[in-house]
């Protein structure tokens, strides 16, 4: 049986899967295998992919810093050691991206 999930972002993951309807006495039970299909395990690779980088630039997104952020700072309490965050502004970067970024991420 094919089918597919919705993912939390709209996108659909297929996926493909074997039932067998095993009865014993007067209990039914339902037995399904899951099969993970190439084009599927490629679309949560994308996914997480675009989770975590600019689609646009592929450069770290803004939630993948964060992560690193906290894990830096984490090891830098634990080892007592200094710590500094460098933060760049580039002047009408979302409007680049904004323009730019939709076409482009459509087309990965």
């Amino acid at each position: 049986m094919k089918s597919q999930y919705i993912c939390k972002d709209g996108s659909k993951l297929p996926f493909e899967s074997t039932r067998h309807v095993l009865r014993s006495g007067d209990s039914t039970i339902i037995a399904a295998i899951r099969a993970t299909s190439v084009r599927a395990s490629r679309s949560r690779k994308k996914v997480a992919y675009l989770a975590q980088f600019d689609a646009l630039t592929a450069l770290p997104n803004r939630n993948l810093f964060q992560d690193r952020l906290v894990q830096a700072m984490a090891l830098a309490k634990r080892k007592r050691l200094p710590m500094a965050v460098l933060f760049i502004d580039l002047d009408r970067f979302k409007l680049v991206n904004d323009t730019l970024g939709t076409a482009r991420a459509t087309t990965c």
